[in-house]
């Protein structure tokens, strides 16, 4: 999957549209659990380049809004690639909003193996989208 805005260079980091649920609070100490947000914002390395580009459902769609045109294929449909557009990826935002999860846009940095593997492989993260920034 692919989004093209423009010039696209070899790419160090990958940015995802990704839905998840808020994680328990400990019953010892009341603290939350850390989900892929919290992970971001308390990242301290200083040479990975994570953002959070906006939470919630409308500044996530505001954000695709604000995007230049693009064009994003999606490689792994069966019958060939399909084109996508704003309007589909807007609609799956909404879609997950509703289910209950709450819905991010971010950046992960390709040095961050370890937020990329929770991005990809943890059950409370979906991704909705995800393409070479």
């Amino acid at each position: 999957m692919k989004i093209r805005e423009g010039f696209i260079s070899n790419s160090s980091s990958s940015s995802f549209i990704i839905a998840f649920k808020q994680k328990e609070r400990c019953l010892t100490c009341g603290r939350p659990y850390d989900d892929v947000i919290h992970m971001i914002e308390k990242n301290t390395h200083g040479y990975c380049n994570n953002e959070i580009y906006a939470i919630g459902e409308n500044n996530v769609i505001k954000e695709i809004n604000s995007l230049v045109e693009f064009e994003y294929v999606d490689e792994n449909i069966d019958e060939g690639k399909k084109q996508l557009s704003k309007y589909d990826f807007v609609n799956d935002v909404k879609k997950y909003s509703i289910e209950g999860y709450q819905v991010a846009y971010i950046n992960v940095d390709r040095c961050d193996e370890n937020l990329l593997e929770y991005v990809r492989n943890e059950d409370n993260c979906k991704i909705i989208h995800s393409f070479e920034s």
